[in-house]
Order: C-alpha cells, then structure tokens, then sequence
C-alpha cells in the first residue's frame, strides 16, 4: 500500500486505526484476542513511517493520542497530525504540543469543534464536518472552517 502511494506520486500518508490495542477494553474476551500493546504499536508505526519516508513521503498521525506520550512521538517520527474530535475529546492541546501547527483536526459534534476552535484555532487546522462526509447539496451536509 505504501509503495503504491509512493509509485504514485504522493506527498503524504496517514496511518489509521493504530489504536487497536484500546478498542476493546469492554469486551474481555475479544481484548484478550489482541496480542499486542502500545510498544509493538511504536515499533510497528516506526517501521512503516521509516518506510514511507524512504519512498520520499511525509508521515502523518492519525488520531491515537496514546502513541505521543513517552516518547512515542519522537521515535516514531510522524510530520504531522491528522486527528478526528481532539476538541470533543479535550486532545488537541497534546497534539499541538507534538507537532504544533501541523495538526488537522475535524469535529464532527457543534460542541467539539467550539472547544477546538477555542483551545487552539489561532493555531491548528480545524473543520467541522457531518460525519458521513455527505454532499453540498444534501440534507446532513455540514462544514465549517475556523
């Protein structure tokens, strides 16, 4: 998939989904399904950023606020954040202090992205969005842009 994007000219990725290891903390029998943890989680997103970054491509975050603590962030070595609800979820403080202007931020909630945009919108990205990405002329389509 990365030599793809990287065959294809691209700037950037983003790697999503590397919070596995915290979904599901609920459901014990499925957790205990899950063989690894944040360090593997490191590892792996460090293999891959390294990856990308041989093929000439930045590296973005996405969300997993978890992997910045610890130096998680410097070994991993991510350019930049690309995260969903920081402001609904009291993060964006923390991503800012990682990568700060280079985050993107889109609030799904009117109370998230007035939290965003109050915390950090002189200094980060931030778009409020419908969360089924709809159409401009449909019914539940929403943007709004700090």
């Amino acid at each position: 998939m990365v030599d793809v994007c990287g065959d294809k000219g691209f700037d950037a990725v983003e790697f999503d989904n590397l919070d596995s290891w915290t979904r599901f903390s609920n459901v014990p029998s499925v957790q205990a399904l899950v063989t690894f943890g944040r360090d593997d989680t490191v590892d792996f997103a460090t293999l891959i950023t390294a990856h990308a970054r041989g093929l000439g491509m930045a590296v973005g975050q996405k969300n997993t606020i978890e992997l910045i603590d610890d130096g998680g962030a410097e070994q991993i070595g991510f350019d930049f954040a690309v995260v969903e609800e920081c402001g609904q979820y009291g993060e964006c403080e923390g991503y800012a202090a990682a990568y700060g202007d280079r985050v993107m931020d889109i609030e799904y909630s009117e109370g998230g992205f007035e939290a965003a945009c109050d915390a950090l919108g002189d200094r980060i990205s931030i778009v409020r969005r419908d969360r089924l990405v709809s159409q401009p002329d449909g019914p539940d389509y929403v943007l709004e842009q700090y």
